[in-house]
């Protein structure tokens, strides 16, 4: 089940890297969202999700999401790089 949930939580993030990418912000940010429905432990739907934060300048809800991914994996350069910026 968490093996069908994880699969899930990357097709939708594929979705909202597509989104981002043609700078459709909001869409790619719910886009990241449904996948940590999904699968909250998610690191890379975090660090997406803090991006798209920041580029929306929603900056307190983007070091939110860094955080929880460090917690979730201390050693997480890319959080640390986004929380860093």
């Amino acid at each position: 089940d968490s093996v069908i949930k994880r699969f899930a939580a990357q097709k939708i993030l594929l979705e909202g890297n597509d989104f981002g990418n043609s700078g459709n912000l909001e869409k790619a940010l719910k886009c990241y969202e449904q996948a940590l429905i999904l699968d909250e432990t998610y690191n890379n739907a975090l660090n997406n999700q803090a991006i798209m934060l920041a580029k929306l300048n929603r900056l307190e809800e983007a070091d939110e999401s860094c955080n929880r991914s460090i917690q979730i994996d201390p050693k997480n350069n890319d959080a640390l790089d986004i929380k860093g910026k």
